[in-house]
């Protein structure tokens, strides 16, 4: 919770050096480990100052991981709190336009349209 309010918390997390350890919190096998780290993911990627320690770090690939394996898939897999995470955070990268050509080249748009069943 401590990351949920405010930007200077989360600015002295990203210093520290947690960002890769929420990574490694995505290749659990524990559902809520993976839901807890999605969720704070996404409240970094909500600021922009934590934007770039995130993809500095490579926070793109294993979100695309963990949605494309199906982890974060229930029986309604649109409905899953992992996913609803994962589209949060980029959601929130996209929004910001200096990150565009990156997120561009992570390739992370195929993944999520084949998830989201958008292809014919």
């Amino acid at each position: 919770k401590v990351c949920e309010n405010g930007e200077k918390y989360q600015v002295i997390v990203t210093d520290s050096g947690a960002v890769l350890p929420l990574f490694l919190m995505l290749a659990s096998s524990d559902q809520d480990v993976i839901e807890s780290a999605t969720d704070v993911i996404a409240s970094f990627a909500e600021m922009p100052i934590t934007q770039g320690a995130l993809l500095q770090a490579g926070i793109v690939h294993p979100l695309v991981d963990v949605i494309s394996s199906g982890i974060g898939a229930q029986k309604d897999k649109l409905a899953s709190p992992v996913l609803i995470n994962v589209l949060t955070t980029f959601s929130h990268l996209a929004a910001n336009q200096e990150l565009w050509d990156i997120m561009a080249d992570t390739q992370v748009i195929f993944p999520l349209i084949k998830l989201l069943g958008l292809t014919p």
